[in-house]
């Protein structure tokens, strides 16, 4: 039998270990209850984290239709631009061959009856119209990364299409990777052009028929200086425009003779002070008559100064040098070999080689020694006068007078 004290060592142990399994119980019961609360809250979190998700995939969703949406509407919007364009569209790869064509460039080549109606595949420079003209060099500048604009015609049995042509290269990683080409029908434009000149000639022509009434002489005289002005601007390359604007001048520079009065500019011998002092109005008369007409050239300054001289020695205003327009300055060479290579009311012809000899010993001092060695040129190449009263060169359109 157990003692006394042994029962109650006993029961004291019973009781600790009875109130440790209570302790523990407690803990573990209440480490369980924390964690509850814990996953409650991480649940919560969880869920709100993942209503906020869904809200955000939800919204991104839709900003990303509405960029679609807004996309498509773009692409239909561009694609109605490039599909109703009144000018001709055409996408190039790096290697030159078309790769989109809209149908105004499809309709350009139907109306122009070009075998090559359909672009889509292959090489532009290869393609009818540009292989068969003297621009098909015109694209290679593409490749140097510079912009093209460029005219060109197209010719079937029975038309002419002129077509205008821009292209712009388009770069990546600064080389080429082909190019956006723009095709402008101008064949109704070229054909108002074609009217409007020949209106303009005619006007020309009425103006110089003006002056015929009263003198005769003076009209074949100025044809005749504007073949050696076109001749003379052709020999120093002056520009096509320039040229237009020289010749017109050319044709009407003594249209201010129409208030001299035919007695002295028929008048045999020599002029007395009185009279030439009337002639060298001719200048200024002519000016105002033709300053309030819109000539697409200088042509009143041009017939202004015909008469003006690089030492001053000139009139109506005593010009000097570079004072002078430099079409001014041909103007008064043909001028003066024109009219003492020719007969005139009150002298026989004195002939070419005395205009030469005139020019030539005077180039510098009266005239410009650029322009007396083009003329020289130009006579020791052949030319003739001709006696017509029409003069045609080629331009940027043709001029006929």
């Amino acid at each position: 039998m157990y003692s006394e004290n042994q029962i109650e060592i006993f029961v004291l142990i019973s009781s600790i270990s009875l109130a440790v399994f209570i302790l523990l119980t407690v803990y573990f019961i209440v480490r369980l209850k924390l964690k509850d609360i814990e996953l409650k809250k991480s649940k919560k979190q969880i869920e709100k984290h993942s209503n906020n998700l869904e809200n955000l995939v939800e919204k991104r969703t839709s900003q990303l239709m509405e960029k679609e949406r807004s996309y498509k509407n773009l692409y239909e919007i561009n694609k109605g631009i490039l599909e109703n364009s009144p000018a001709g569209i055409i996408r190039l790869d790096k290697n030159f061959h078309v790769t989109y064509e809209n149908p105004e460039i499809k309709r350009i080549l139907r109306v122009a009856k070009n075998e090559d109606s359909n672009l889509m595949n292959k090489d532009i420079r290869k393609v009818a119209p540009v292989k068969n003209s003297k621009k098909v060099g015109v694209f290679d500048q593409l490749l140097c990364l510079e912009e093209i604009d460029t005219e060109f015609s197209i010719k079937s049995e029975c038309s002419l299409t002129y077509l205008t042509i821009r292209g712009v290269p388009l770069i990546e990683e600064d080389e080429f990777a082909g190019a956006v080409i723009l095709v402008n029908d101008i064949t109704k434009r070229k054909k108002a052009e074609a009217e409007l000149n020949k209106a303009f000639e005619s006007a020309i022509k009425i103006l110089s028929d003006t002056l015929e009434i009263r003198d005769a002489y003076t009209v074949g005289h100025q044809m005749r200086v504007s073949q050696l002005t076109a001749a003379i601007a052709d020999e120093m390359d002056i520009p096509k425009k320039q040229k237009k604007g020289l010749v017109v001048a050319s044709i009407i520079h003594d249209v201010g003779k129409i208030k001299v009065p035919s007695e002295i500019l028929s008048k045999p011998g020599n002029l007395n002070d009185i009279e030439f002092s009337y002639l060298k109005e001719h200048p200024t008369v002519g000016y105002k008559l033709l300053k309030g007409v819109n000539f697409p050239w200088p042509v009143a300054k041009i017939v202004y100064q015909h008469h003006e001289r690089l030492d001053g020695s000139g009139y109506p205003k005593g010009l000097k040098k570079d004072k002078i327009m430099l079409e001014s300055q041909i103007l008064a060479v043909a001028d003066v070999v024109e009219a003492m290579s020719s007969h005139r009311p009150y002298r026989p012809s004195l002939g070419i080689e005395a205009a030469m000899h005139e020019i030539n010993i005077n180039k510098g001092k009266l005239y410009s020694k650029k322009i007396v060695k083009a003329c020289q040129n130009v006579i020791e190449s052949g030319f003739e006068f001709q006696e017509v009263d029409e003069i045609e060169f080629e331009g940027e359109t043709r001029v006929r007078i």
